[in-house]
This record gives C-alpha cells, sequence and structure tokens, in this order.
C-alpha cells in the first residue's frame, strides 16, 4: 500500500508543541513517509515494525503520541492499546487503517484513541490528528503534576486537619465543624488557620479547587467522618 508523499516540506495545521511521534507500522515504506512527515513538522520520530520493539524502546519523557498500524503481525492496533492502558501508560494514540471498520473505530474511540483515519489519509488530517494528541499529552501531564503537588501538600495535614478542610470546603460554618467534631470553635478556627498555611491557600474557593485535585479524595468529604 502507498502512503502519499509530497515533494516540499509540509507543514502542520497550527504551531507544535515540542514532543515526539512513535510510528508503529510494519510497512517501511509508509515507516519512511511518516518519518519524513512528522520530522519536517519538527517533531522527533521514533519507528518500529512491531508491537514488542516499541514496548521495548518507549520512553514518555515529553509530550508524546503514537501513530499505531491496526494490523500488526504481533499484535493488533487494539491489543497494543489494551497492552498499554495494562501498564498503566496513557500515550495518545493515533490509529492507521487499510479498511473502514466503524466497530473496531469505534471501540478504539471509547478506549481514549485521537482519532482512527483509513489509509491513505490526506497529510493534514493526519497532523491534525497528531498535534491533537501531543495538545491531550501536554494537557494530560500538566495535570498529573497538578495532583501528585496537591497530593504531596494535601499530606502535611493531620487527620483532624484533613476533616476540618474538608468541612470549610464544603460550606460548613466554624460553630458547625466544632459541634460536629465535638471541639470549641476556637479550636477549629485555628485548624482551619494552619490548613490554609500548610496548603498554602489564601481563600476557601482556593481550597475547592485544590481539593479537586488530590487523587485520594474520590469520596464525599463527609464521609470521612463516619
Amino acid at each position: 500500500m502507498e502512503f502519499p508523499t509530497r515533494t516540499d516540506s509540509p507543514s502542520p495545521p497550527a504551531p507544535a508543541p515540542l514532543g515526539r511521534v512513535f510510528v508503529v507500522d510494519d510497512d517501511p515504506m509508509i515507516r519512511q513517509a511518516l518519518e519524513r512527515l512528522f520530522r519536517a513538522a519538527g517533531l522527533q520520530t521514533q519507528s518500529f515494525a512491531s508491537a514488542s520493539a516499541f514496548f521495548d524502546a518507549v520512553v514518555h519523557d515529553l509530550p508524546s503520541c503514537a501513530v499505531l498500524d491496526l494490523m500488526l503481525p504481533e499484535f493488533t492496533g487494539l491489543e497494543i492499546q489494551d497492552r498499554l492502558i495494562a501498564m498503566g501508560e496513557d500515550l495518545p494514540l493515533v490509529f492507521l487503517s487499510g479498511q473502514g471498520d466503524v466497530p473496531t473505530a469505534a471501540s478504539a474511540m471509547r478506549r481514549g484513541a485521537v482519532d482512527f483515519l483509513v489509509k491513505p489519509t490526506d497529510e493534514s488530517e493526519l497532523m491534525g490528528a497528531v498535534m491533537r494528541a501531543l495538545t491531550r499529552d501536554v494537557e494530560s501531564q500538566v495535570q498529573k503534576r497538578s495532583e501528585k503537588s496537591a497530593s504531596e501538600r494535601y499530606a502535611r495535614l493531620t487527620v483532624r486537619e484533613k476533616q476540618v478542610c474538608q468541612l470549610v470546603a464544603e460550606g460548613w460554618l466554624n460553630k458547625q465543624i466544632a459541634a460536629a467534631l465535638g471541639t470549641a470553635e476556637k479550636t477549629i478556627k485555628q485548624h482551619r488557620g494552619r490548613v490554609m498555611h500548610k496548603l498554602e491557600l489564601q481563600s476557601v474557593a482556593a481550597l475547592v479547587r485544590f481539593l479537586s485535585l488530590v487523587p485520594e479524595l474520590n469520596v464525599k468529604p463527609r464521609q470521612s467522618l463516619s
């Protein structure tokens, strides 16, 4: 199968974030064409003829995505996607297929694929999908760093301070918290002050936003008081 090529250097439809594209395809002509396309757009590119080689070499140390052939000798693209998910690797994926397969495309998208394109695909369409994938990865990495920072700061709190901060975020007044925890309102004010200092926050609104970033807080705050 031939992949469309151009004699001039193609440009992406939007400025490219710095990043890397992994290409996994058993057709050397397609790999070469994709490498030229992505490198001309200023992106780092690594290509692999097999899924095994890809798994052995993939390093997600900067904004990245993968462009995968749907049908490879060892694994299908969906099996590669499942393996990455099992590894805890949220690398954004763009699938290339030799034929339109609506059920497979739907399955890939449900699992989080960025796009599912049929070969031969238009260069601008492919670059658009890759740019969306890299942008998604940038946003994901920013979110992860924010969550890691929030978890580390939240861990500074004592058990009682965590209880107080969660109730403050729910909108409880100091006297209501004091009654619920069986302590004096003055004590709650002290806890509240220490919470805001340890978390480096200035307002209740900031506290609410902060708690939404703490991964372990997936339950309603009041449940922690039971």
